[in-house]
């Protein structure tokens, strides 16, 4: 009996290796994410610790006027950074989601040959058995079945 070889082996290879490609740069767009996040929530951090030591030192009176002056423009500074690293955040939140959908496109295609090569399986082994029962109806000295006839 002939073995089974899938006419779209190659291809599916291709895109089997695609997906894994496209997999590995979401969970790399992943990572950055989340670097990002990380990195957005020191900023809140350090604007929240910034404001908490000017209340305190102000209401100490340990600052004077321009001391009270450069903490502003410090916390103005931190609170640009925020506003640059949320609209970084969104950039690459943006990126995942494109990259979450270039990962669904490839896995829908690669589906799609695995059922092209379940059903070619299917006719494959369909095609063996009617050639095997050929061969036994032969041995057993029974004439050849033909398919019924559809009208």
């Amino acid at each position: 009996m002939k073995k089974f070889k899938f006419r779209f082996q190659a291809v599916e290879d291709v895109k089997r290796r695609e997906e894994d490609l496209k997999r590995e740069r979401l969970a790399e767009a992943h990572r950055t994410l989340q670097d990002q996040e990380t990195a957005l929530a020191g900023l809140h951090s350090l604007r929240d610790t910034c404001q908490r030591q000017i209340v305190e030192q102000t209401t100490a009176g340990r600052l004077n006027a321009a001391e009270i002056a450069l903490s502003h423009l410090y916390l103005q500074k931190v609170t640009e950074d925020i506003q640059r690293q949320r609209t970084q955040v969104a950039r690459t939140q943006q990126e995942v989601e494109t990259r979450r959908q270039v990962l669904l496109q490839a896995a829908q295609e690669r589906k799609m040959l695995e059922n092209l090569k379940a059903r070619d399986q299917a006719a494959h082994r369909y095609e063996e058995a009617r050639q095997e029962q050929a061969r036994m109806d032969e041995i057993a000295g029974r004439p050849k079945q033909s398919p019924p006839a559809t009208h």
